[in-house]
């Protein structure tokens, strides 16, 4: 089975988790990579792009495989960073 590859962030501050909504459903911020693009870089543009934020540091944390949530039938591989981030 083929799978959609994306690159995620766990972004925890202040106590809180982020998380985007999309079609009433909670999702992780990060995005599919563009060409030539580095996991890190994909992380920095996605969090700027969705939240308006800077990426300051990452540490890998893990890779996840599920169905995806807004496309039945398809799946998912999320590479998970941990990620600080600077902004509101």
């Amino acid at each position: 089975m083929e799978y959609i590859h994306k690159i995620g962030a766990v972004v925890i501050k202040d106590k809180h988790l982020l998380v985007g909504l999309k079609q009433d459903k909670f999702i992780a911020p990060g995005g599919k990579l563009e060409p030539g693009e580095s996991h890190i870089e994909c992380l920095a543009r996605e969090l700027m792009q969705e939240f308006g934020l800077t990426l300051i540091s990452q540490v890998y944390f893990d890779v996840f495989e599920d169905d995806v949530a807004l496309d039945p039938g398809k799946k998912i591989r999320m590479e998970v960073y941990f990620a600080q981030v600077e902004g509101t």
